[in-house]
């Protein structure tokens, strides 16, 4: 098999159907598995011994990883590639489900659900933009029309088929399904999903702009998820973390606004 990345020339002879179906793929998995989670909370804190608010936070490290990564998405691609971006990110993904179905402790398995978070959050907008890469024009809304019928669908079965397993199986088969899917998504990116020509690669790092990025929305995330469990504000540690997020966002969207190499490009919106 040819370890070189198909290019949009030779990608003209595979059916856009299949471009389609190979991107969506773990797309809908990934989406799948975060509903289906949600399900199965009351399983996993007494299959550890926990309470539902120890729990709840294989929920929260989840969204926290997963929200952090989002606007990422274009500087990683360009960074690495399409391919390899896909490839990587498909297997840090696979990589946290297993961790999380073999999981000896709720903690462990938090740390999972983080490498899950980091893996499954540019799955989204990655797929939307190869869909309308290749996709015709005049074809566009229906690209659109099949990635919002595969996020819909898959979080609308997520309860279904997480109620299903945890009722005739255990909550880790939530986990091992998604290993032999991010084996067949890889090899199935490698043969049709091209790379992109509009590829600029970053000079260097923006590590100050991470950093500012990583803590505001991991303070946000943390008082929007725990905030009305410890009844918002008159809790102080809220207090600070709500603090700490607003002024880091205001240094985020200054620095990237006046940085030469932004990691998170917000002259587009200026």
């Amino acid at each position: 098999m040819s370890t070189q990345p198909l290019t949009i020339e030779q990608n003209k002879k595979i059916p856009v159907w299949l471009v389609a179906v190979t991107i969506l793929f773990p797309t809908a998995f990934a989406m799948l598995a975060t509903s289906e989670t949600n399900v199965a909370i009351p399983h996993i804190a007494g299959y550890f011994g926990a309470t539902l608010d120890e729990a709840n936070w294989v929920i929260t490290s989840y969204m926290v990883a997963n929200a952090i990564l989002l606007p990422l998405t274009a500087w990683f691609e360009n960074l690495m590639g399409r391919v390899n971006f896909l490839k990587v990110f498909i297997a840090i993904f696979t990589l946290g489900s297993i961790i999380c179905a073999f999981a000896p402790s709720l903690n462990m398995m938090v740390l999972g659900r983080v490498i899950q978070g980091i893996g499954g959050g540019p799955l989204m907008p990655i797929s939307q933009a190869i869909l309308i890469s290749s996709f015709p024009f005049e074809q566009r809304g229906r690209a659109m029309a099949l990635f919002a019928l595969a996020v819909m669908v898959s979080s609308i079965m997520g309860p279904t088929v997480g109620g299903f397993i945890v009722d005739n199986s255990s909550w880790q088969w939530i986990y091992l399904m998604n290993i032999p899917v991010g084996i067949i998504s890889c090899f199935l990116i490698h043969m049709f999903i091209p790379e992109n020509p509009n590829r600029v690669k970053p000079k260097k790092v923006d590590v100050i702009g991470f950093i500012l990025l990583a803590v505001w929305l991991f303070t946000m995330q943390v008082v929007l998820d725990k905030g009305e469990q410890y009844n918002w504000f008159d809790t102080t540690w809220v207090c600070w973390l709500s603090g700490i997020s607003f002024f880091s966002f205001i240094f985020f969207v200054v620095w990237e606004i006046e940085n030469k190499d932004p990691m998170v490009n917000l002259r587009i919106l200026i």
